[in-house]
């Protein structure tokens, strides 16, 4: 059984502010300004992306709907919403603070003294992730073996012929169009599959 607090409606302290068949808000029991709000869905999920795309766009009609509600009763100067994955998320469920703020509130990002990078490296690295993911929805892809291809390249980059890697669940026809934007993308140079394994070349 969950012994998560967002999983048992009872057992959260502050009032309800809405409530659906998906998602439910409360008050904050300890508000950056008054009115925060923390937004929740009913299922226990972690993270944004283990979260059905139907819900967390449903999460955001209803997060417009609190920011609507709170610039009518507080005037803000303006509003935040955040939300912190990992272990980052002290609860462990997901969910949104939704809160109206004010020029001088207190409240803003801290940052570390180590200097940052950016550069175009970085953002060609993460523009093909978004790719490869939105080609191949990679949260339904995630248990099956076939994965275990592209973790092996990343971890493996200094390799430059891959094992055959044994895949189950995927017709040759999937796994060849996932390989084919593998090439594409210049994640691998080829790919072949012979009697359930694929063999790739870096």
């Amino acid at each position: 059984m969950c012994e998560c607090v967002f999983c048992h409606k009872e057992k959260i302290i502050t009032d309800f502010i809405y409530e659906d068949g998906l998602v439910m808000a409360f008050m904050d029991m300890n508000p950056i300004n008054e009115g925060h709000i923390l937004l929740v869905p009913k299922q226990h999920y972690l993270d944004a992306d283990e979260i059905p795309d139907e819900l967390l766009a449903h999460l955001m009609i209803v997060s417009k709907k609190i920011v609507a509600a709170l610039k009518e009763i507080y005037h803000p100067d303006g509003y935040s919403i955040m939300q912190n994955g990992g272990e980052f998320n002290d609860v462990g469920h997901y969910h949104m603070h939704i809160f109206p703020r004010y020029i001088e509130d207190g409240f803003g990002w801290s940052y570390g003294s180590e200097e940052k990078t950016v550069n175009a490296e970085i953002a060609e690295r993460i523009r093909r992730q978004l790719e490869l993911i939105q080609s191949f929805q990679m949260s339904e892809l995630r248990k099956e073996p076939i994965v275990k291809i592209v973790n092996y390249l990343k971890d493996n980059e200094e390799i430059t012929t891959a094992k055959g890697v044994e895949i189950t669940g995927k017709s040759e026809a999937q796994v060849r169009r996932y390989l084919k934007v593998l090439c594409n993308l210049g994640i691998i140079k080829s790919a072949r599959t012979t009697k359930g394994n694929v063999y790739v070349r870096i």
